[in-house]
């Protein structure tokens, strides 16, 4: 067996040596200063990027309550133009069904239609009494039906009742006053006696009037 020996390799000769590079103490700050530098750039980047992710951030939050607040504002006036529409075809519906009650009572009482009622002074007369009534809360065409009975009532009792007690009644009697003694005890109020005194009623026949048609006589 032949015997291996181990080779030698030897640097080329004619291949130039690496020269070892060295800097001057004015290079070393140099390149020191420029490493810090771009470290500070890196760190205002860094700190740029975050700030605009934090801007961005609160853009889109504001941007989407500002999208809320208008499609509450939206919302609202959508409410407002529906009860708006409503409001009027409610009155509307009550005017109807007020003018077909109407219609009804005439046909049940045929003295108060216009070929029976010249120059529509029944008519007129019915519609002052109605106008006395509290007719808020009627809606329905039953309601107001109801009302013009009422007023019916109302116009038939006054005509029965005596418009005033006559004058020369009390022509020897100069000291009675309309002003009522402040020391007797009324039970009505001072807008109900001025209807009573209108009406020629007493105190006890307001009361009585008034508990047996409490929705006319106030």
């Amino acid at each position: 067996m032949e015997e291996v020996k181990d080779v030698v390799v030897q640097d080329d000769p004619n291949t130039p040596a690496e020269e070892e590079v060295s800097l001057t103490p004015d290079e070393i700050k140099a390149v020191q200063e420029e490493n810090a530098r771009l470290k500070t750039e890196k760190t205002q980047l860094e700190g740029d990027k975050n700030g605009m992710n934090t801007q961005l951030i609160e853009l889109r939050k504001k941007n989407q309550e500002l999208s809320q607040t208008q499609n509450e504002d939206t919302d609202d006036d959508v409410t407002k133009k529906v009860k708006e529409v409503v409001s009027v075809q409610r009155s509307q519906d009550r005017d109807r069904n007020k003018d077909e009650a109407f219609k009804a009572f005439v046909r049940k009482h045929p003295e108060f239609h216009t070929d029976n009622d010249a120059g529509g002074v029944r008519q007129q007369v019915l519609l002052d009494a109605f106008s006395r009534l509290n007719t808020s809360e009627s809606f329905f065409m039953s309601d107001f039906v109801r009302d013009y009975e009422d007023s019916l009532k109302l116009v038939n009792n006054e005509q029965e009742t005596p418009d005033s007690t006559p004058m020369d009644e009390y022509a020897n009697t100069p000291t009675i006053s309309k002003i009522p003694n402040r020391a007797d005890k009324s039970p009505l109020t001072p807008e109900q006696d001025k209807l009573r005194e209108e009406k020629g009623w007493t105190v006890e026949k307001y009361l009585q009037m008034k508990e047996k048609y409490p929705k006319i006589v106030l």
